[in-house]
């Protein structure tokens, strides 16, 4: 990993729960990365522990994975109001910059450390099959996160490539 990191604008952790991101792994990611000015983008796996992701720049969950965290109830309606419950929650027991929460049909919770939060909508679309949405917010949030995008520019622009992945 130091080997490479030289010439990285930014750096992705891409938890799929299988074991190769321990707290140890993910530590020292992030820990070499941010030592650089690198900044460090987590799409988390499903799990009640956040602590592995502590000082990364952004760290992406859904809906479902912030619930876990947070240990916050979902509402029978989900909605936007408690996507904003959940960032604020999330971020609070997770040290990072910022966390965006993704909400499906409502879009994102966009939430930094040091400022307001900020509800970015999506489009509806005629949704195929979900899988691989994760990995696409992920992908195209570092790509605008490494070309200089303000972090709301670069979550719309992850919120409608997210869109375009799972549309039919």
């Amino acid at each position: 990993f130091e080997s490479v990191l030289e010439g990285a604008s930014v750096v992705c952790i891409e938890d799929y729960d299988k074991g190769v991101c321990t707290p140890a792994v993910c530590r020292s990611v992030i820990e070499m990365a941010r030592s650089r000015g690198i900044p460090v983008l987590v799409d988390p796996a499903g799990r009640e522990d956040s602590v592995r992701y502590a000082g990364a720049s952004i760290v992406t969950p859904n809906r479902t994975e912030a619930e876990l965290v947070t240990r916050l109830e979902p509402p029978l309606e989900g909605g936007i109001e408690h996507g904003y419950t959940l960032a604020g929650a999330y971020l609070e027991s997770c040290p990072v910059d910022a966390v965006v929460v993704t909400l499906d049909r409502d879009g994102a919770i966009l939430q930094e450390r040091n400022g307001p939060p900020l509800h970015l909508p999506t489009r509806a679309r005629s949704v195929y099959d979900v899988t691989g949405a994760g990995d696409m917010v992920l992908a195209a949030l570092a790509a605008a996160v490494a070309n200089d995008l303000s972090l709301g520019d670069a979550v719309r622009l992850s919120n409608v490539a997210a869109g375009l992945e799972v549309e039919t």
